[in-house]
């Protein structure tokens, strides 16, 4: 009779152990993206070149001005093949195209204002789109202070359609982080 009295008091504590530890469980879970206040922070200061482009797509994907102002080195040229630059209103004669139908940081930092009003209904960005999504594939490293990354862009439009194409991105090295120095898409 003893006997029976040590199993049942050994199989109550398992049973409590147990419930304790399911109960316990949800403590240790990493916060959702849904509840974490800063699931859209942007980390700008990366030393990896892949993790530099794909927080580069986060940050135009969710207007995040700031991060994508940190991404793009002051010397920035960004060059297009998809479209005619002239078809883009913020290229004005405060911020002309320059040779080659490229245009610099500054009128990328224009461009990617106008984008992110909310009233705003005219053409997306002539690589991005109105968001895209940014597959880089391949990588050259010049030097410990330039990379080359080529990848796929596929952009989509306002008016529901999108646009498959090419990127290549110029990084640099400055002040140990990779910024983007050049863009051809």
């Amino acid at each position: 009779m003893r006997m029976h009295g040590v199993r049942h008091a050994h199989r109550l504590k398992i049973v409590a152990s147990s419930i304790l530890v399911f109960s316990l469980g949800g403590c240790f879970e990493s916060p959702s993206e849904d509840t974490d206040p800063d699931s859209n922070a942007i980390e700008t200061n990366l030393t990896d070149p892949f993790a530099v482009i794909e927080s580069f797509e986060k940050a135009f994907n969710t207007r995040n001005y700031e991060a994508y102002a940190a991404f793009l080195d002051s010397e920035l040229t960004n060059c297009t093949v998809t479209q005619e630059p002239p078809d883009f209103p913020w290229l004005t004669d405060n911020f002309p195209l320059l040779a080659g139908g490229c245009w610099n940081r500054a009128a990328e930092l224009m461009m990617i204002a106008s984008l992110s009003k909310p009233d705003y209904a005219g053409p997306g960005h002539p690589i991005w789109g109105t968001e895209c999504e940014i597959t880089p594939y391949w990588q050259r490293i010049y030097s410990e202070n330039q990379v080359i990354l080529l990848g796929h862009v596929h952009a989509f439009r306002n008016d529901g359609s999108s646009l498959d194409s090419s990127v290549t991105f110029a990084l640099a090295r400055r002040d140990g982080f990779w910024r983007i120095w050049r863009i051809a898409g």
